[in-house]
C-alpha cells in the first residue's frame, strides 16, 4: 500500500515548500480555468450573436411580399427559387449555410470553394431543426466538422402571406478564430503558471528558512543544555508564537 507520508519531504522547510507550491500551483490553475471559460463563453457569444443578426438581416432582406390594405397577397416564389438568394446573400456576409423546407430536407447548401462534390457546412441535425420548424424560434447549437468546431444558427423562415411552407435557414459559423484566441491564451498562461511556481519554489525554502531560523537556534541551545552547558539559555527566543513558547518551556 502506498504510503503518503514517506512521499512527503523529511525536514520542515521542504514541507513548507511543498504546501506553498501545492496552494500557488492550485490557485494559478483555478485563475486560469476561470479566465479560460469566461473568454471562451464571451468569444462564443460573440461569434453566434454576428451569425445570427447577419442570417436574420438576409432573412428580412428577402420576407415575402406583402399587398395593400385592399390588396390580395401576392405569391411568394417557391423556396427552391429563393434558397439560392438568401444563400448568395448569406455569402457576401462571409457565411455558408443551408435552407430546409418544412421537412427538415435540403433544398440547398453553400457549395464548396474547390468546386468537390462533398459538403462544405455539417450535416443537419434533425432534431434541432425540428425544434426550429416547430416554432421554438432560434435554435443554436456547437458542431464538430472536418476537426473543426462550427456555431450553427437555425433560423425560421416565415411562411408567405398567402400560407406557403416555412423551412429554415442555416448560418454556419466557424469558431476556428475564437478557438485559436484560446490556444494562445492557454499557451501563454502555461508559460506564467509554469514562471510563477518555478519562482515560488526558488523562493519559498528562502522564506521558510527565515521562519525557521529562530527554531534552529532553539535546537542548537537545547543540544547544548543536553549536554549541560547552561551559559546560552538567556539567549532562547521568547514570545507568542510556537518558537517562542518552547524557548520559554526550555527556560524554565
Amino acid at each position: 500500500m502506498l504510503n503518503v507520508r514517506r512521499l512527503m519531504p523529511r525536514t520542515i522547510r521542504w514541507r513548507l515548500t511543498a504546501v506553498l507550491v501545492t496552494v500557488m500551483a492550485v490557485l494559478l490553475v483555478t485563475l486560469v480555468a476561470t479566465q479560460y471559460f469566461l473568454l471562451r463563453d464571451f468569444l462564443y457569444h460573440r461569434v453566434e450573436d454576428t451569425a445570427a443578426n447577419a442570417g436574420r438581416l438576409v432573412l428580412e432582406r428577402h420576407a415575402p411580399p406583402k399587398g395593400g390594405p385592399e390588396e390580395p397577397p401576392r405569391p411568394t416564389p417557391p423556396l427552391t427559387v429563393r434558397a439560392g438568394t438568401l444563400l448568395q446573400d448569406l455569402a457576401t456576409s462571409g457565411y455558408a449555410g443551408q435552407v430546409l423546407d418544412a421537412g427538415g430536407a435540403i433544398v440547398q447548401q453553400t457549395p464548396r470553394s474547390d468546386g468537390s462534390t462533398s459538403p462544405a457546412v455539417p450535416a443537419s441535425q434533425p432534431s434541432r431543426d425540428a425544434a426550429a420548424l416547430g416554432g421554438a424560434g432560434q435554435v443554436t447549437y456547437i458542431t464538430s466538422f472536418q476537426g473543426a468546431q462550427f456555431t450553427i444558427i437555425d433560423l425560421p423562415i416565415a411562411p408567405d402571406p398567402s400560407g406557403g411552407s416555412a423551412g429554415v435557414l442555416r448560418v454556419v459559423a466557424p469558431l476556428s478564430q475564437a478557438d485559436a484566441t484560446l490556444r494562445s491564451l492557454l499557451e501563454l498562461d502555461a508559460a506564467i503558471v509554469g514562471a510563477g511556481l518555478l519562482l515560488v519554489l526558488v523562493l519559498a525554502p528562502w522564506l521558510a528558512g527565515l521562519s525557521l531560523r529562530p527554531l534552529g537556534q532553539v535546537v542548537s541551545i537545547a543540544t547544548a543544555v543536553g549536554r549541560g552547558d547552561w551559559t546560552h539559555r538567556d539567549r532562547l527566543p521568547s514570545g507568542d508564537d510556537e518558537v517562542g513558547r518552547v524557548g520559554e518551556a526550555l527556560r524554565g
